[in-house]
């Protein structure tokens, strides 16, 4: 055995203040170990399914007893323990797996516990964290031993799958929290020269960008300058779409994200979509209505790039629209020049907000009663831009059902419970910091926040965390899909 009296923690090594101090030891055991070279090019994420089992009980019992097992860390709520040195084959997740990535194992609490939960498992994402800096890993090297399993074969293992989402979490959820810790897009973190590289890097891009940020919820105001703050929102971003979050843009960014985008066509509710749309087609003016003026503009610029002219927006219009105006995206390969997937017949064309709703805004104003002016700025959490005045009228309406068809939903105009699970799992995890700031109005005002000014600072946080205690969530001032869920339902 080899001990290091001289622990250190993760928050001295990175030099951050955003990781949390925890001691790791490095014990490497004597017994279980392969000795063979490893060049690690990634992390596969485990539970021990031991539970009580600390780091130290799982140790020693790989150090005392050959069961022909092992990984390079061990977790739990107090302490990091390395077992194994991280150029050294470990036996994990079969063969092909150990020979390509490091392991932790995450202890599991002996009964539900949630406050133990989350101290093993922000210490998984600190380490994790530290592995991805020395190492240069983006979060997409980032695996579980069920993904191991399902790729590679060699195993019939899940974890930490169902573990994870005992306590709300999953691994895009780690990944997440994983990429928001090395990013440094926040106010303090982000630097002159990171701006000055971002607003270098996107030149005359800097206008459409912050369009297509506004797609994703972040209400940017469009002035084509690249600053702090859509220096962080481009962070944000790609974060959200699994990407290391460099604040440049590139093309797999763009790419990515034109892949998230819901099919724009004539009469649909997708304001930011459609003003993205008017902006690069020069539509006058841009006020996010897909009327006939912009589906002639679309069947024109079709037609001219050698697309079906359906006058629907989809990846192969999004993608080329973004080449025909100076950024550079990389080709989605397989494509050919097949239109954008046609809708379903079964889904029916969402009216402009012009269009007679009289029958469908009663319906839904007697449904939703005093919930309305949650509705709405749980819609505005998904681009809709309304006006949250608890009234609800024509294009509340039609944002509702606009966003039930987005959510695989039948349009029934009435957002009952299932409209709200389905909307709340796709929300952000909003936390104190996050500029999140439809979804953080959203909680504001449930919680009697004053002002709602879109930001997570110490006051909202504060009343997240007396929420949270009182109903019987672990108080980390975080507000995921179990607290939204007690929030909205």
């Amino acid at each position: 055995m080899i001990k290091f009296a001289a622990a250190f923690t993760f928050a001295a090594f990175l030099g951050v203040q955003d990781v949390q101090a925890v001691e790791v030891t490095k014990e490497y055991i004597n017994k279980n170990r392969s000795y063979q070279n490893l060049k690690a090019i990634g992390v596969v994420i485990h539970d021990t399914d031991a539970p009580g089992g600390t780091a130290q009980n799982n140790r020693d019992y790989f150090n005392n007893n050959s069961v022909d097992a092992s990984a390079h860390y061990f977790v739990d709520w107090n302490k990091v323990i390395q077992t194994i040195p991280e150029n050294e084959v470990a036996w994990h997740a079969g063969r092909t797996a150990n020979h390509k990535y490091l392991s932790i194992e995450i202890c599991v609490p002996s009964k539900h516990n949630a406050y133990q939960f989350n101290k093993a498992y922000n210490n998984a994402v600190d380490l994790t964290v530290d592995m991805c800096r020395r190492y240069n890993w983006k979060v997409s090297d980032i695996f579980s031993h069920e993904w191991c399993s399902l790729n590679y074969k060699e195993t019939d293992h899940t974890d930490p799958v169902a573990y994870f989402r005992e306590y709300g979490k999953s691994m895009d959820t780690f990944r997440k929290d994983v990429a928001r810790k090395l990013s440094v897009a926040d106010n303090n973190g982000i630097s002159d020269s990171e701006v000055s590289k971002a607003a270098s890097y996107l030149g005359d891009n800097a206008r459409k960008v912050q369009y297509l940020l506004n797609c994703f919820g972040y209400n940017l105001y469009i002035d084509g300058q690249c600053g702090r703050r859509t220096t962080q929102c481009i962070g944000y971003l790609q974060t959200r779409l699994d990407i290391y979050p460099d604040h440049l843009f590139g093309p797999k960014s763009i790419k990515k994200a034109l892949s998230q985008l819901d099919i724009a066509e004539r009469g649909c509710g997708f304001i930011n979509e459609t003003k993205l749309i008017q902006y690069m087609l020069g539509v006058t003016p841009q006020d996010g209505i897909f009327g006939n003026k912009t589906y002639a503009k679309v069947v024109e610029f079709q037609k001219n790039h050698g697309i079906y002219p359906d006058g629907r927006v989809g990846f192969k219009t999004f993608t080329k629209l973004f080449e025909q105006n100076n950024a550079v995206v990389a080709p989605n390969p397989g494509t050919n020049n097949k239109p954008d997937k046609p809708a379903k017949p079964s889904q029916p064309t969402i009216p402009t907000r012009t269009n007679p709703m009289d029958n469908n805004a009663r319906k839904a104003a007697n449904y939703l009663g005093n919930k309305i002016t949650k509705v709405q700025y749980l819609l505005n959490c998904f681009g809709y831009n309304l006006n949250v005045d608890g009234n609800c009228g024509k294009h509340t309406a039609q944002c509702i059902g606009d966003l039930q068809k987005r959510l695989g939903l039948n349009s029934d105009y009435l957002f009952g419970p299932k409209s709200f699970r389905r909307a709340i799992n796709k929300l952000d995890i909003a936390e104190k910091g996050c500029r999140y700031t439809n979804e953080t109005r959203l909680i504001q005002y449930i919680l009697g926040v004053t002002p709602r000014d879109g930001i997570f600072g110490n006051k909202t946080y504060a009343k997240v965390v007396q929420f949270q205690k009182s109903h019987g969530i672990w108080p980390d001032g975080r507000v995921g899909i179990k607290t939204f869920n007690k929030m909205l339902i």
